[in-house]
């Protein structure tokens, strides 16, 4: 590869991971086969297990308004950045959805957490949860799903243009910041809640493999079959709630309608004054509503 265009490929990626820096950077570490996952787990560890699975770009900073209070309330919660995301290793892969179920399986098999566990998922996450449940439905006793992705997603000729190989690489690189900044705001519903939520979601950026596993995904997910697996895990005795923020505009709200036609004895939780990302917008509302749904007895 030319040095001219290598340096132009990582200019907006100054860094990589590695030994060094994960020495300084919260959370822990382990070594799964496709890499290094940065993790975290909290709450006691005697408590009933929930796994926070986080959305397409976002690292496990998207759960910082969850997890610490369900981890008080006695729950032992873990979350975890998807490779390419947040400190995880940036692979060259796939990124298609059954790497992103392969990583969280190996997971939860690398920490011991073998027996079954608790799922809250957001937005690509959803797709991701319920390909985990419909695979293997012994190891999922309960699923929150928050404003998550159901289906093959739409898209225009513009995201077309901005996904392709050349003309996106040649965008990310030169705005990825302003590009992917502007995606996060879309995500919500209060403006100033935006701004702190992007300060913990900017710090991934830097690293090398962000834009590319982005990119990768991004192109992956026009061809996902998930419409199946959410039929199939809705006809499961399998307890399920959904949250969905009312002003969403990266999943429209309305959507909702659909999903629950598939997910026909779940609950419904609309969350008012919030955009894609209820939880963290609207935490005084959600979390008192997850907990309750995570501590019931098993039926």
């Amino acid at each position: 590869m030319p040095i001219g265009r290598k340096t132009r490929r990582f200019r907006s990626e100054p860094l990589i991971l590695n030994e060094a820096i994960r020495k300084n950077l919260p959370g822990s570490f382990i070594k799964l086969i496709n890499g290094t996952v940065h993790y975290e787990l909290s709450g006691p560890e005697m408590g009933n297990p929930v796994v926070f699975i986080p959305g397409i770009t976002v690292p496990y900073s998207t759960w910082d308004r969850t997890v610490p209070f369900l981890a008080k309330e006695g729950f032992r919660c873990l979350r975890f950045d998807f490779f390419g995301r947040g400190y995880s290793d940036r692979p060259r892969a796939s990124y298609d959805l059954g790497f992103f179920v392969d990583q969280v399986a190996s997971l939860l098999d690398a920490l011991g957490m073998t027996g079954p566990v608790d799922l809250v998922a957001l937005s690509m996450g959803g797709a991701v949860a319920a390909s985990l449940a419909d695979r293997w439905p012994d190891r999922i006793r309960r699923i929150a799903f928050v404003d998550p992705l159901f289906s093959t997603p739409t898209v225009s000729r513009t995201k077309r243009l901005l996904i392709s190989r050349a003309f996106g690489r040649a965008v990310l690189g030169r705005m990825g910041k302003q590009i992917l900044a502007m995606a996060q705001r879309r995500d919500f519903r209060d403006i100033e809640t935006a701004a702190t939520y992007f300060e913990t979601y900017r710090p991934q950026l830097a690293y090398r493999g962000f834009r590319r596993a982005i990119l990768t995904t991004m192109r992956s997910v026009r061809s996902w079959k998930i419409t199946e697996a959410y039929e199939r895990i809705g006809q499961s005795p399998r307890p399920i709630a959904l949250f969905w923020g009312v002003y969403d505009r990266t999943i429209p709200y309305e959507s909702h309608g659909t999903l629950l036609g598939l997910l026909p004895r779940a609950e419904f939780h609309p969350v008012e004054d919030s955009g894609h990302v209820p939880h963290y917008e609207r935490p005084e509302i959600v979390n008192p509503l997850l907990a309750e749904f995570l501590s019931r007895p098993d039926s």
